[in-house]
């Protein structure tokens, strides 16, 4: 079991300047007052009830703090202290400085197979310390594999947030990771077991050797279907003619749909492109390098594609600010509704990096959350606020997602306009842009796949709740309907101060990653 210190963080050490952050958590530098010597320190918000969809659930951080106590290796980031206050949870991990593996290489002129076999043989030395205890990462990708410091060339393992324990023969089965890196057993929302991870150094090695990432799609979906597709080659001269046949072989035990055939842990440090047999394995991984200029490449264009990020990011609250400082009326089946915008649109999970898809809906239900509670109301609105969450989930599928819209086909009935209350009863068929799909979405497998190709029915999804609450929620799902068929349209177009200090970042980050591109 986990063990919490409850004191203050700030008793035992100096906390300095920030140096990452996460959707829910912030890492900052921290020095002990005992020895001076600095840590980093992760502190984690706490999720503040089960209806709560902001921050983290404290069952998920003590499995976290639990798997870190027990590991202890050279190349896993260790744990040297944890607290929990009322509202966050604050752990101080040993500091990694020398950033991610692949952007060390990709500054080097010539890395030969030989350098980078041994770089994989310290991640596949990790996982053993791991697997051999059934733990399991689920979140290995480059981000996640970072060297110490920049004096020396020992990597270490971060970010344990994901990680299970997978016993032989226990039924796991969840939805996680990054699109790029996710086994076909994810995706199909099949049992995960260790060999989940080994699928991820299987894409990892790929990228490394090519600067190629072998099913990443022009979406998400795209992605996944590659992935369970088995989607990859080497044919690709442009990308792979430095490539050893050792290498190619590596990587082709681990990317096998089926868990049970690829290579385990021990079996891949055995084999011969990281334990060479023979002279003439050895002199194939010294004359064969990595594509480098490709791998630059790749590690600019997530750099992009990060920026972009927040570029849309920006984009929408920008759009935000406007909404926000006009009122709109409509017409619900001939009654006159005024709606106020007073809360900030869904955004998409495209527009975060992380693997969580449940960020999408939180302003919609978590800003009144706050407000009711600090007027000292929790109790007495308790079940409100669940029921409009219920009524949230029901139509998460359409929210969470650019490429998914309420077509013509959702209607709003039986809308009864009251001083005090709105009562909306809502019968929608929740439509994407493209209809060609017959799959069943009976499971969160289905769903995973066909949430950006198929057909979601959300029927008789019904609340009633406070004036305020309720005014919020129809205003999403109008404002969403607003967005794809022009239906609404605020009073005012001036910009806000808000909105241009927000156009003007957004087109710094664009310069700046201009930049850095052609830098």
């Amino acid at each position: 079991m986990a063990m919490f210190r409850t004191e203050s963080v700030e008793e035992f050490y100096q906390i300095g300047e920030d140096i990452g952050s996460g959707q829910f958590s912030e890492v900052k530098k921290v020095t002990e007052k005992s020895t001076g010597k600095d840590y980093a320190g992760k502190f984690i918000r706490k999720r503040r009830s089960t209806a709560s969809r902001r921050g983290v659930k404290r069952e998920d951080i003590v499995r976290e703090v639990s798997i870190l106590e027990e590991l202890s290796h050279d190349n896993i980031i260790s744990l040297h202290d944890a607290f929990e206050l009322q509202k966050e949870v604050v752990l101080i991990l040993e500091l990694v400085t020398g950033g991610e593996l692949f952007h060390y290489l990709a500054e080097e002129d010539h890395v030969n197979e030989e350098v980078a076999a041994q770089f994989v043989k310290k991640i596949l030395e990790a996982l053993k310390h791991m697997h051999d205890r059934n733990i399991c990462h689920l979140d290995l990708k480059p981000e996640n594999i970072m060297l110490l410091n920049r004096n020396t060339q020992n990597i270490m393992l971060i970010d344990f947030g994901l990680s299970r324990r997978i016993k032989p023969g226990e039924d796991i089965r969840d939805i996680m990771g990054t699109a790029e890196f996710v086994a076909p057993e994810i995706i199909n929302f099949e049992p995960l077991s260790l060999n989940t991870d080994m699928w991820a150094i299987g894409v990892i090695t790929y990228i490394l050797l090519s600067g190629l990432s072998p099913f990443l799609g022009d979406d998400q979906q795209e992605t996944y279907e590659n992935v369970t597709a088995i989607n990859y080659s080497f044919e690709d001269d442009d990308f792979f003619s430095s490539t050893s046949e050792l290498a190619k072989d590596f990587i082709d035990h681990l990317l096998l749909k089926d868990p049970r055939k690829r290579a385990t842990v021990d079996q891949c440090l055995s084999h011969p492109w990281i334990m060479p047999r023979s002279k003439k394995q050895k002199v194939q991984r010294q004359t064969s390098h990595l594509k480098l200029e490709n791998l630059r490449k790749f590690n600019a264009k997530k750099r992009w594609k990060q920026s972009m990020k927040v570029v849309s990011i920006c984009n929408k609250l920008s759009k935000n600010a406007r909404l926000r400082s006009a009122s709109t009326t409509v017409d619900v089946n001939g009654a006159s509704l005024t709606l106020t915008p007073c809360d900030e649109a869904p955004v998409s999970t495209d527009d975060y990096d992380g693997t969580s898809g449940r960020r999408i809906v939180d302003s919609i239900v978590e800003e009144r959350e706050e407000e009711v509670e600090e007027e000292g109301g929790r109790d007495s609105k308790t079940s409100n606020v669940e029921s409009v969450e219920k009524s949230v989930r029901s139509v998460e599928n359409a929210l969470q997602s650019e490429n998914t819209q309420l077509t013509p086909l959702c209607t709003v009935s039986n809308t009864v306009v009251d001083p005090n209350t709105v009562n909306v009863s809502v019968a929608s068929l929740v439509s994407t842009n493209d209809s060609n799909n017959n799959q069943s979405n009976k499971d969160v497998s289905n769903y995973a796949r066909s949430r950006k190709t198929g057909d979601q029915t959300v029927n008789d999804v019904s609340r009633s709740d406070d004036h305020t609450i309720s005014n919020s929620l129809e205003e999403k799902i109008l404002g969403k309907m607003s967005d794809s068929y022009g239906q609404l349209q605020p009073n005012t177009q001036t910009p806000s101060e808000e909105e241009i200090l927000l156009m003007v970042v957004g087109v710094m980050v664009v310069f700046g990653c201009f930049l850095i591109v052609h830098a």
